[in-house]
């Protein structure tokens, strides 16, 4: 699973040595089931995307997976997304999660937020 935070640059829980004590006892913004990630996998992954939707499909898990977004690579996501959203093939439950990080990273850039990505 991928659990998908958006805080503030100036959090606390953007600090990473607070990531697993802080924002791991709060509720993610959004997440990534392991069925849906599994289900997708090779699709996403054999699409040109882009690195960052790669690398956020990559089959790692713990810090390995963690990823910071910001700025101008929460854009580059997005532009994975949108590419990924073209294709004919990307399931109903697929679309919505895209749908839905799509939308929660264009509010992201706008407040400036940080995306935190934290692997299980």
């Amino acid at each position: 699973m991928r659990r998908i935070y958006f805080v503030p640059v100036n959090s606390p829980q953007n600090d990473v040595a607070h990531q697993n004590n802080i924002i791991c006892q709060t509720h993610p913004d959004l997440t990534l089931s392991l069925e849906l990630w599994e289900k997708s996998y090779e699709l996403v992954k054999s699409e040109p995307v882009g690195k960052i939707l790669h690398r956020f499909w990559k089959h790692h898990f713990g810090s390995e997976a963690e990823m910071r977004l910001s700025g101008i690579d929460l854009k580059k996501l997005e532009v994975g997304i949108k590419k990924i959203l073209k294709i004919d093939r990307v399931s109903a439950e697929l679309r919505e999660f895209f749908c839905d990080l799509e939308r929660a990273s264009v509010i992201a850039r706008a407040k400036r937020y940080v995306m935190i990505v934290i692997a299980e």
